[in-house]
């Protein structure tokens, strides 16, 4: 067991819990007191703060977290009277990957996805519309936003080697899984709706390798070919 709600937790939702290789357990939760922090567990002991409610950063984490390798979280929050933020916060530090002082409206919605170097990806809302980004703590990298895309769903997902795959609707109302390389080059269609598939999950995944899975509901008697689709790599 990693946690409960027996001692000082008293709820874990809405937002689900992430692991590291090591088998640590970063979540988000909110005290008895109704403040929300986002803690380190594995099982073994008191579980960790990663940052203490109402510090600097924040008033409120609301977002699911992501933990890497190095024990650094990566989280939405926000404060009372100050801007919502994507944060990356580890060895007593917290960096500020984007906040809503600048070009962002809105950080979100549900989380964002890290890397072992510590490079975030992360949904957003512009005054022009949503999109999905990264960042490191320096600029933001827009890999999408509302010029392609009608509106995105899930959480993007960023590897060791900084390709990011994201769940999005077209203008033309076709759904989607699409990958970004980070290398000037196109976005490329891993899958839409006009490919077999009447409807697709929003929650895709990628591997280090670039192997993207998804879950969809085939249309009609299509029948899989893997040698005609770029599903899988």
């Amino acid at each position: 067991m990693i946690a409960h709600t027996r001692d000082r937790f008293r709820d874990f939702g809405p937002y689900v819990a992430s692991i590291d290789r090591r088998g640590r357990v970063a979540f988000q939760a909110t005290l008895r007191d109704g403040q929300t922090g986002v803690f380190i567990g594995t099982g073994t002991g008191v579980c960790k703060e990663v940052v203490q409610p109402n510090r600097e950063i924040s008033d409120r984490y609301y977002s699911h977290p992501d933990i890497n390798a190095r024990g650094h979280v990566s989280a939405y929050t926000e404060q009372r009277s100050g801007p919502q933020r994507v944060v990356r916060i580890g060895g007593g530090r917290a960096w500020t990957i984007a906040d809503t002082t600048g070009a962002f409206e809105r950080i979100g919605p549900l989380g964002p996805t890290m890397n072992e170097a510590g490079t975030v990806a992360f949904r957003a809302h512009t005054p022009a519309g949503p999109g999905i980004f990264v960042g490191d703590g320096g600029p933001t990298v827009t890999i999408a936003d509302a010029e392609s895309f009608r509106e995105f769903h899930g959480l993007p997902v960023i590897t060791q080697h900084e390709v990011v795959v994201f769940r999005a609707d077209t203008h033309d109302d076709l759904e989607g899984i699409y990958l970004w390389r980070g290398d000037g080059t196109p976005l490329e269609t891993i899958v839409d709706s006009s490919r077999g598939f009447s409807e697709i999950g929003f929650f895709p995944s990628i591997d280090d390798g670039g192997s993207v899975t998804f879950q969809a509901t085939r249309s009609g008697n299509w029948r899989f070919d893997s040698s005609s689709t770029t599903a899988c790599r």
